[in-house]
C-alpha cells in the first residue's frame, strides 16, 4: 500500500489490534479521512504523521513490516515485540532479500545458499535456531523488537531494538511498586479483558483452542463473559489416556457455556503428519507438538478462520518445573563456589559411573557440576544437553548457542523465565503455533502476549507466580478461579505428549525410515555431520532410549535435507 502523500510504500504482516484508537487519534489530531477499514491504512498514515518511533510506540498488534521511505530511499524492516511473526532477511549476491517466509529467500537464491554449521549444532541440541541466526548463512531473522534500517546502497543506517522485555524486568524491581495479589489479579484480568476485546476484533468467524490448561481455560473464559453470543472452541485428543486431555476441556467448556467441539485422533493420523513436517517448517524444527498444533489448527479451520490461544501464560507468569523452586538446584549457591577444574573432573566421574547415569538427580548433578554460569545450568534444566555441549555435531562450527545478556536479574527463577521469554517462546512456541496454523490458512492470536499485559508480567513480584510449595502460576489461577471451580483447573501442565521415543523404538515404520535417514554412508555423502557423533548417539538411543530429543532433532534435520533435495530435482 503507498501513503496518501505517496512518499512511504509498506509490504505488512500481522494485526495492529489497537488501529480504530489510532484511527481515532488521526481523525482528531490531523484531522485524517480514511478511504477504506483496514488497519494497514491506518498504520500506513501512522508513519507518515508520527515517525517510525512513535508509531511503533503507539502499536499494540503482531507484524512484521517493511517500510520505504520513497524520499530518502531508506527501507526500514521490524518485527513485533514478542516474535509473534517472521521476518527474514539477506543479502544474496547483490540483492537485500527479505520475506515472512525463509522458502522464499531459498527460492531467490537458485539453490546457492550454505548451511549455516553453527546454527544446526545449536538446532540438534535444543530443536530450534536462536537469536538472529538461520539454517543458511548470511540469512537472519529480524529479532522479536527489533528495527533495521539499510541505504539504497545495502548500507546498514540503523540497528536497535525498540522494545526490550529485559527492561521491563528491570524496571520492575521497585519495593514502591508491589502489589498485593488481590491488586495485581484485579489489574491483570483488565489488562486481559482488554487484550481479548482487542484481539476478538475481526470481520471473520473467531474460536479459541481449549486445552485442560490454565493459560487457554482463563482465555477463553474471559472470551465467553465479554460476547453474548457462544464461542466456538476447539480441543484434540486420543484415546490413550496418557495423551488425552480432550475430557477435561470439555468439562471446563461445559461450566464456561462455550460451543465446544472435539475430534479424536488416531495414532496413525497422528504418525501421518510426521513426514509432512519439512514441508510446513522452511526449517529445521524439533518440537513435536508441533503434530497436534498442526491437527488442532485444521480442525479449527472447518469452522473458523481466527483462533486465539493461551500462548506465552508459560514463560510470563512461571508455568514450566524448571523455574520452581523445587526443581532448582538448590546446591548451586555451593557449587559455583567451587573452582570449574575441579568441578568438572567431579562432574565426568559422576556421568562414567553406571550407577549414577542410571539415576535422574545423580545424573543432574553431574551436569550441574559442569555449569559456569547461570546460562549454562538454564541449558541444563531446560535442555538436558551439558554432557553432549562439547561434541561436535557437524563437520564444522561450534553449534553454541548465542549469548544472552542476563546481568542485573538477580533471581534463578526470574532468569530461568526471561531466558524462555527471548528465546524458547519466539524461537520455538511461536514458530511452533504460526506455522502450523498458516498451513491451513488459520490466523492465531495470543492475548497473553499483548504489550501491556506483557510489561505488567515483567514487573509484578515473583511471588505472584511461584512459591516455594512448588505452586505456579498463582496470579493466572486466582483469577481462572473466579470462573471455573479449582477442582477442574489442572494442578500441573499436561501438554499433548506424543510418544515419538517409544515409536522410534517399537513402531518397524518409524525405525525403518530413522535408519534411512541416520545410514552412516547417507551421512558421509551429504558431509554436513559428523557421522561419529550421530552413530553415537543413534546407537546409545536404541540401546538404552538416551539422547531421544537430540536422535528426534537429527531426523527432523536429515527429513527437512532430503526434501530440499527432492524440490532441487523437481526444478
Amino acid at each position: 500500500m503507498v501513503s496518501r502523500g505517496e512518499r512511504f510504500v509498506i509490504s505488512y504482516n500481522g494485526e495492529i489490534y489497537n488501529y480504530i484508537e489510532l484511527a481515532s487519534k488521526l481523525k482528531r489530531e490531523r484531522n485524517l479521512s480514511f478511504l477504506g477499514t483496514s488497519d494497514t491504512e491506518v498504520l500506513l498514515n501512522c508513519f507518515e504523521e508520527y515517525g517510525v518511533d512513535e508509531t511503533l510506540a503507539l502499536c499494540k498488534g503482531m507484524f512484521a513490516i517493511a517500510l520505504y521511505d520513497r524520499k530518502e530511499q531508506i527501507l526500514t524492516l521490524v518485527r513485533d515485540r514478542m516474535g509473534e511473526k517472521p521476518l527474514y532477511y539477506g543479502r544474496i549476491s547483490d540483492i537485500f532479500v527479505f520475506a515472512s517466509e525463509l522458502e522464499c529467500l531459498y527460492s531467490i537464491s537458485q539453490n546457492s545458499l550454505s548451511i549455516n554449521y553453527n546454527a544446526l549444532g545449536e538446532f540438534i541440541s535444543r530443536g530450534f535456531i536462536s537469536g538472529d541466526r538461520t539454517i543458511y548463512d548470511n540469512i537472519y531473522k529480524l529479532r522479536p523488537g527489533e528495527l533495521l534500517s539499510i541505504d539504497s546502497k545495502l548500507n546498514i543506517v540503523r540497528q536497535c531494538s525498540y522494545w526490550n522485555y529485559k527492561d521491563i524486568i528491570l524496571s520492575g524491581y521497585n519495593p514502591s511498586s508491589i502489589l498485593s495479589l488481590e491488586e495485581a489479579s484485579a489489574q491483570l484480568e483488565t489488562l486481559l479483558t482488554d487484550s481479548v476485546a482487542g484481539q476478538m476484533l475481526s470481520d471473520v468467524p473467531i474460536g479459541a483452542f481449549l486445552s485442560s490448561g490454565v493459560d487457554s481455560s482463563l482465555i477463553v473464559a474471559i472470551m465467553q463473559k465479554i460476547n453474548s453470543a457462544k464461542i466456538k472452541t476447539f480441543s484434540i485428543g486420543v484415546e490413550d489416556s496418557v495423551m488425552n486431555e480432550a475430557r477435561d476441556s470439555k468439562k471446563i467448556a461445559e461450566r464456561l457455556g462455550t460451543d465446544h467441539t472435539e475430534l479424536y485422533i488416531s495414532e496413525k493420523e497422528i504418525k501421518d503428519v510426521i513426514p509432512m513436517l519439512p514441508k510446513f517448517y522452511s526449517e529445521p524444527f524439533g518440537d513435536s507438538s508441533a503434530i497436534p498444533s498442526i491437527l488442532v489448527s485444521r480442525f479449527a479451520k472447518t469452522k473458523v478462520s481466527v483462533a486465539l490461544t493461551g500462548d506465552g501464560g508459560d514463560e510470563l507468569f512461571g508455568g514450566y518445573p524448571w523455574y520452581q523452586y523445587r526443581f532448582l538446584p538448590r546446591e548451586w549457591r555451593i557449587i559455583r563456589k567451587i573452582p570449574l577444574g575441579l568441578r568438572t573432573v567431579l562432574s565426568r566421574k559422576i556421568l562414567e559411573n553406571t550407577w549414577c547415569m542410571r539415576h535422574t538427580k545423580m545424573a543432574k548433578r553431574g551436569d550441574w557440576l559442569q555449569a559456569d554460569s547461570i546460562e549454562t545450568l538454564y541449558d541444563i534444566m531446560r535442555y538436558g544437553i551439558l554432557s553432549l555441549s562439547d561434541e561436535k555435531w557437524c563437520v564444522d562450527g561450534s553449534g553454541n548457542r548465542l549469548p544472552s545478556n542476563v546481568e542485573g536479574i538477580e533471581n534463578i527463577s526470574e532468569t530461568m523465565m526471561y531466558l524462555d521469554a527471548i528465546s524458547y517462546l519466539p524461537d520455538d512456541v511461536l514458530v511452533k503455533m504460526d506455522r502450523a496454523a498458516m498451513s491451513c490458512s488459520l490466523e492465531t492470536r495470543a492475548p497473553f502476549l499483548d504489550r501491556d499485559v506483557v510489561q505488567f508480567a515483567g514487573k509484578i513480584n515473583l511471588k505472584h507466580k511461584l512459591n516455594k510449595q512448588g505452586d505456579n502460576k498463582i496470579i493466572l489461577r486466582k483469577i481462572l478461579s473466579q470462573y471455573i471451580p479449582e477442582h477442574l483447573i489442572s494442578p500441573q501442565k499436561k501438554g499433548f505428549s506424543i510418544p515419538i521415543s517409544k515409536w522410534l523404538l517399537t513402531d518397524k515404520k518409524i525405525n525403518d525410515w530413522a535408519n534411512t535417514l541416520l545410514d552412516a554412508q547417507n551421512i558421509k555423502k551429504q558431509n554436513v555431520l559428523n557421522v561419529e557423533m550421530v552413530q553415537k548417539v543413534w546407537n546409545e538411543f536404541n540401546e538404552c532410549g538416551k539422547y531421544s530429543v537430540q536422535v528426534w532433532n537429527l531426523l527432523m534435520f536429515e527429513a527437512w535435507f532430503e526434501n530440499k533435495k527432492l524440490l532441487e530435482k523437481s526444478k
